[in-house]
């Protein structure tokens, strides 16, 4: 249909990870325990969960290992995607980081 886009899985995945889920990733790609996240984060465990699931249904990804492999082939187009979204040029963040 004209004028409408196609949305992805990796869009939903790329939606539906905040920077607190890319922290929650980043812990679960280290393969710590649900409690373990939810002490390292400071977040209740409930949230852990809640987090990790709605990762997993965004990405297609039916265990945790495979939300681990997602997490790991995307993170840096996730932030890239991020980026565009809010208007930032990558470049000049790499310039103001010289």
């Amino acid at each position: 249909m004209a004028g409408t886009e196609r949305v992805t899985t990796t869009d939903r995945g790329y939606q539906a990870i905040t920077l607190e889920t890319a922290i929650i990733l980043d812990l679960v790609v280290e393969q710590r325990t649900r409690i373990e996240i939810a002490e390292t984060t400071e977040t209740p465990l409930s949230t852990v969960r809640d987090r990790i699931s709605r990762a997993a249904d965004a990405t297609g990804s039916v265990t945790q290992q495979e939300l681990a492999r997602w997490w790991l082939g995307h993170k840096v187009s996730w932030l890239l995607w991020w980026l565009g979204r809010l208007n930032v040029d990558p470049r000049e963040l790499a310039r103001l980081a010289k």
